[in-house]
């Protein structure tokens, strides 16, 4: 189960197995039902969650509509980053799509882990980078490319997720309406 989170650490740092027990003894394994809520609206973020299997989605309301900023599926981390990293109140909504197995890292264990040392400090602030950029190219791709550059970048880009998340679920993170996404995937289906 960790083998596939010491292989996403190793993107940053190398992690000898004695590391990598240490770090084993620090986190939670949680398997959770799909649409079970592991951040709700209003509550300090608790945790970075690795998806070992299963997908996960963190999004925010503008009244009633859901605005999904990302879809995290297995090998990616998630959570609600600014709540958790500055212990106030999350804006985000983090809930599971599918039945997940997730490594949960809680707040206080996170910062005991940066405390051990340069190299965990290393993955700690490579981390944080992750879920700024995450979020920055999200907003830049929303604003940047047009519904349908958006759509066949996502078709190259996350097939798999086509099959794995609802149609409307994948108009909001794209930023276009449902009825635009049937269109662009039937037009796409007809030149393929």
């Amino acid at each position: 189960m960790f083998e596939g989170f010491k292989a996403y650490l190793s993107r940053y740092v190398d992690i000898s197995d004695e590391e990598m027990d240490l770090f084993r003894s620090i986190c939670e394994v949680k398997s959770v039902d799909r649409k079970v809520r592991l951040t709700d609206l209003g509550e300090v973020e608790g945790y970075i969650y690795f998806v070992v299997k299963g997908l996960v989605r963190k999004y925010f309301l503008r009244g009633e509509e859901e605005i999904i900023t990302h879809l995290t599926k297995e090998g990616e981390v998630l959570g609600s980053g600014v709540s958790f990293f500055d212990q106030k109140p999350s804006r985000y909504i983090v809930e599971t799509i599918e039945p997940s197995v997730l490594i949960a890292i809680s707040y206080g264990n996170f910062f005991t882990m940066l405390q051990s040392g340069p190299k965990w400090q290393r993955v700690g602030r490579l981390l944080m980078t992750e879920f700024l950029v995450k979020k920055e190219y999200w907003l830049l791709d929303s604003i940047r490319y047009t519904p349908r550059e958006r759509f066949l970048q996502f078709m190259q880009t996350q097939p798999d997720l086509l099959q794995r998340v609802p149609q409307k679920q994948l108009a909001s993170f794209l930023n276009v309406k449902p009825e635009t996404f049937s269109r662009l995937k039937h037009l796409v289906a007809k030149s393929g």
